[in-house]
């Protein structure tokens, strides 16, 4: 009983605490500006400081459809680990690197920044320190979907609030007065990088954190039941720096040679080069689903279903493409991503092996 009150206690005051910031966030930082789109757009700047791969793979169609406006400059603030992403394969005018997002920081690299007109923040309910930011630069237009704020001059979420990430971007692309857009991802593959690493499925059991993964049980269980289906399939559990224990665990749980932990991934490059060369993705993470959906492979992505809530990072829909839903528990307040029926797979596997 003690537990519960403090837990109730606890809840109440991260509430009001949330409340209150937000409440000084729009009373220091927020400005009402004129409804609709302020004509024209010069200098755009893309917020992706979260460094989500998969943010930026959902929006790389921005850069080459965003040069159909003659002389225009497309900026970024993002981390360490897209910056060359952003330089090398997206072309961007300026790349902004940061570490640590502190205000202090974020207050110096504003002084270097110049003219920006317009700014798509990747995210989507914006915090203090994001207001912060804006305000410094107090630009024309903000493209976001957070319609509470009065720089939210297009109220996006109001209008976007059931369409795919995919197509909020194209939405942007049009309010800007951009016609015949092309919204194919743009992938960064190594074509110099000689792979012969080749899987029937690539099988990617982890998410961001834990509670958006697989567990070791789940992902033995699906794995066993592929392979009793197809026993002659080479399968590779996709993994990064911080899993590969746990993807070698599970090899090793399996006892087959055909099911083993792809060696030598170290960045997300060498893991769009498997993706590349396999024939079915399997995956939980929102991220390696796009890329694979980029790259046009034969894809089944796992996603979490609250209630009858809609998600707007899933994948567009494509003739190679399925989705599995994992139901929620707990009234939806925790993601659990292995409720969901491991037949589906097998189905869907069935389907896409006949297409070309």
């Amino acid at each position: 009983m003690k537990n519960v009150k403090l837990k109730l206690i606890n809840h109440i005051y991260n509430s009001l605490l949330k409340k209150t910031k937000r409440s000084v966030s729009l009373f220091l930082f927020d400005k009402k500006m004129p409804v609709g789109i302020q004509l024209p757009v010069k200098h755009i700047l893309i917020i992706n400081w979260n460094g989500k791969i998969g943010d930026a793979i959902v929006s790389s169609f921005l850069f080459n459809e965003l040069r159909k406006i003659k002389n225009i400059q497309i900026s970024v603030i993002t981390t360490s680990n897209l910056t060359k992403l952003y330089e090398n394969t997206y072309s961007a005018d300026n790349v902004y690197t940061v570490k640590s997002c502190s205000y202090l920081e974020l207050f110096k690299v504003t002084k270097k920044m110049e003219d920006i007109d317009t700014i798509i923040p990747l995210m989507g309910y914006l915090n203090m320190k994001d207001l912060f930011f804006i305000s410094r630069l107090n630009p024309n237009n903000l493209f976001s979907i957070d319609d509470e704020l009065g720089r939210s001059n297009l109220q996006m979420g109001k209008r976007t609030n059931h369409l795919l990430m995919h197509d909020v971007f194209k939405f942007i692309l049009k309010e800007i007065k951009i016609e015949n857009i092309n919204d194919n991802y743009i992938i960064p593959i190594n074509s110099c990088k000689d792979t012969d690493t080749e899987f029937d499925i690539v099988f990617n059991p982890f998410g961001s954190r834990i509670d958006k993964s697989l567990s070791i049980e789940k992902s033995l269980k699906l794995l066993s039941e592929i392979n009793k289906v197809y026993p002659n399939y080479k399968i590779g559990i996709l993994n990064s720096l911080h899993t590969k224990d746990i993807s070698d665990d599970i090899s090793y749980k399996m006892r087959n040679n055909n099911i083993t932990s792809i060696e030598n991934i170290k960045s997300i490059y060498d893991a769009i080069d498997i993706i590349n060369n396999a024939s079915i993705v399997i995956t939980v993470d929102t991220s390696i689903a796009h890329i694979a959906s980029g790259l046009d492979k034969k894809l089944i992505a796992i996603y979490y279903k609250a209630g009858d809530s809609f998600n707007q990072w899933l994948i567009k829909e494509k003739l190679k493409t399925r989705i599995v839903l994992s139901d929620g528990i707990k009234n939806y307040k925790e993601k659990y991503m292995n409720n969901f029926n491991n037949n589906k797979i097998i189905g869907y596997i069935e389907e896409l092996k006949g297409l070309e």
